[in-house]
């Protein structure tokens, strides 16, 4: 029986790190029609102090592919209201994915009134050392919106072989 070592497949071992999970400490408002930066304050994990509470970055501290998740839970929006999230990279909405200038975003609508929404993004970004990513908000119900802090989270690591 021939012994197959992970290496001798290309595959790397070891730990995605960095790897991050942020939290909102307590909910929040989104203003009506403003892209907003989402306040997460509180760090589940990080495993190479790479997420800044102080200013809610993801800073990577090495070139390579990184995956990126938010999930928001927004209170109450009306038929038709949409709500967004963004990633922003070093500071943009508009970056450059592959050579061409992109947004990543997602956006959820809202079937009826009352109606609390979701949205959720994940992306895998090529990123420089130092470059940083922020997720934002944005939503259209017309007045401020909750933002409730038990379902929203910001998530992140370096992939594994990048």
């Amino acid at each position: 029986m021939a012994i197959i070592k992970v290496a001798d497949l290309g595959i790397s071992s070891g730990v995605n790190k960095p790897s991050f999970q942020a939290w909102l400490s307590g909910s929040f408002t989104a203003p009506s029609s403003v892209r907003t930066l989402v306040p997460f304050n509180v760090v589940s994990f990080d495993n190479d102090n790479s997420f800044n509470t102080s200013n809610n970055r993801f800073i990577a501290p090495s070139a390579g592919r990184y995956m990126f998740h938010c999930t928001l839970f927004v209170d109450d929006l009306d038929d038709g209201d949409l709500a967004q999230i963004w990633f922003f990279k070093n500071g943009s909405r508009d970056f450059d994915v592959g050579g061409v200038t992109k947004r990543i975003l997602s956006q959820d609508f809202s079937p009826t009134s009352g109606r609390n929404l979701m949205p959720t993004l994940t992306a895998i970004l090529d990123l420089s050392k130092d470059d940083y990513v922020q997720p934002y908000i944005n939503h259209d119900q017309g007045s401020d919106q909750n933002v409730n802090h038990q379902y929203s989270y910001f998530t992140g690591c370096k992939l594994i072989g990048t």
